[in-house]
This record gives structure tokens, C-alpha cells and sequence, in this order.
């Protein structure tokens, strides 16, 4: 991931969308070791030899987004690491909900909440073929409370003693047109660097 600006144009009229911090493996290779550790075992989920860590900041469907309103308000904020959590056989790093973060996270909402389509056929918003659940997740995210976290993987983790990173400064964020499990493809993604 260079600086600058990269687009792959998306032919579906209305697409399942994440806004998001995005990480390389450069800048986080504390995520890269837990997901290929996961997936060795596991072969279903994130994969991020195909997918990238993010932290999620909106999921919608809808069209593509106005890039320049979004880039004016989009700021790295510090992310700070509490826990590696467990939902059924889902493993997150937790981040904490900062006053900051929270703040930018209403703010695009706010403005992307505009955007939000109801798509015939959901299914079909997403780059690939995707699960009940991965659609239902979308249609959710705007109506529940905002939970930061980064998906590590599906599947079996036996480390749970490892230690939390520290905290990250993003240095990069993106819009994607989702995969299965709400991952950020690169074959279809837009990036911008702060």
C-alpha cells in the first residue's frame, strides 16, 4: 500500500460498503501472525493474504460514496487495544471506544446514513457469495451501538495468553465493496493515506 489514491471501479449499482481504517501487514504485523495462525487451522474466514485488517467505521448498502465530503472529514485517530475477544468462533482485537473515535464514528455516519439503499437481492451487493449472517451484519450495523474492533479470524485460537499490542496510529483508510464475513477484498477496494 503506497501513498495516494487507488479506485477500482464497481459495476453493481447498489454494494455492500465498508468505511474503514485499513493496515498493512507493514504497519500491523501483530494481526497478520494471529489470522494466519487461525486460518492454518480453520481455512474458512479472513484470510489476509486476500483481505485486509480494518477497523470498521460504517457499513451500508448503498452507491458509491462522495469521496471528497468523506475525505474532508476522515482523520487518523490512535487506536488503543483492551482485549482479544471470543464470540462463538470469532476472534477480535477490541479497541477502545476513545471520545475521539466516537466522535468521528457520529460524524460519518451522519453522513453516510444518506446513502443507505435497500437492495433487492442483498446477496449480490458483495464481491463473492456470502452467508446469512454476513448480510445480516450490514443491514444491523447503523441501528446498534458502535463496537471498534478488528476481526483476527474464525475458528479455533489456542493462544489466548497473548499479549495485546499497544496502540495504533492509522495510516491509511479505505472504502470497500465487502467480501464474506465483512472482510475488505484488495481486488476491490479504494484507499487514501492521511
Amino acid at each position: 500500500m503506497g501513498s495516494g489514491f487507488f479506485y477500482i471501479q464497481m459495476n453493481k449499482p447498489v454494494k455492500a460498503f465498508n468505511l474503514c481504517y485499513l493496515f498493512n501487514k507493514e504497519d500491523f504485523e501483530y494481526a497478520f501472525y494471529v489470522n494466519q495462525r487461525i486460518f492454518s487451522k480453520s481455512k474458512v474466514g479472513p484470510n489476509f493474504k486476500l483481505h485486509f485488517p480494518h477497523l470498521t467505521l460504517f457499513q451500508w448498502y448503498g452507491h458509491n460514496p462522495d469521496l471528497h465530503h468523506l475525505k474532508e472529514e476522515m482523520k487518523p485517530v490512535r487506536l488503543e487495544f483492551t482485549k482479544i475477544s471470543f464470540l462463538k468462533d470469532i476472534v477480535s482485537l477490541d479497541c477502545l471506544l476513545s471520545e475521539e473515535l466516537k466522535v468521528l464514528q457520529k460524524k460519518l455516519s451522519a453522513i453516510l446514513k444518506n446513502d443507505i439503499q435497500t437492495p433487492e437481492s442483498p446477496e449480490s451487493c458483495f464481491v463473492g457469495k456470502v452467508h446469512k449472517e454476513t448480510v445480516d451484519y450490514v443491514f444491523a450495523f447503523s441501528q446498534k451501538d458502535y463496537d471498534p474492533h478488528i476481526t483476527l479470524g474464525k475458528g479455533f485460537f489456542d493462544e489466548r495468553s497473548l499479549e495485546i499490542p499497544q496502540g495504533i496510529m492509522p495510516k491509511h483508510w479505505a472504502i470497500s465493496q465487502m467480501d464474506d464475513y465483512n472482510t475488505v477484498p484488495s481486488s476491490f477496494l479504494t484507499y487514501l493515506s492521511f
